[in-house]
């Protein structure tokens, strides 16, 4: 291997352990997610997913239904976690009808079917988030930003994300 080949696999792999991809990639690492998507532990229970393997899993699936219902996804997705908190920041993911709508002065038509949207996807991404991480999604909060083009996909859990954690302070009103 070349060292060019190396450093762009070193790269690759990188951007898998943080949870980003390309909407090129998605196909392939979408049929890879579904057959390792939970590892078998024990009698026949199951585990979530950890680290950067969850954050891709999340990311390529929330990039998989957004593709399936708009007929394309989002050119880059990244999703972070910090203990009970998921966010997927994607972007340049409006549609060809969209763009125009936009460039003809109709924004706000555009931003009020995808708020619809969300809407109406609330449940299935809530689901496949708890089947993920195995906590339950208290909220589901979704924005869409049109320049630049970018949504975000909030998910507040039931408790943190195992190895995904965060200092909390808490004042007692004790001095």
């Amino acid at each position: 291997m070349s060292l060019g080949s190396e450093r762009r696999a070193s790269a690759g792999a990188r951007a898998l352990d943080q949870g980003e991809v390309s909407a090129a990639s998605v196909s392939t690492q979408k049929a890879n997610s579904e057959l390792q998507k939970m590892s078998e532990v024990g009698a026949g229970r199951l585990e979530p997913l950890e680290g950067g393997r969850l954050l891709a899993d999340i990311t390529n699936r929330i990039v998989a239904l957004m593709r399936e219902h708009y007929g394309r996804g989002p050119i880059k997705a990244k999703t972070y976690v910090l203990d009970n908190l998921i966010t997927c920041v994607l972007s340049d993911g409006f549609t060809a009808i969209e763009k125009t709508m936009m460039k003809g002065g109709e924004p706000e038509r555009v931003l009020e079917m995808r708020r619809d949207f969300q809407r109406m996807m609330k449940v299935r991404y809530s689901e496949m988030v708890e089947e993920l991480t195995g906590r339950k999604v208290l909220a589901f909060l979704s924005q869409v930003h049109v320049e630049p083009d970018l949504t975000v996909e909030m998910f507040l859990m039931d408790g943190p994300v195992p190895g995904f954690g965060a200092l909390e302070l808490v004042d007692t009103g004790e001095t």
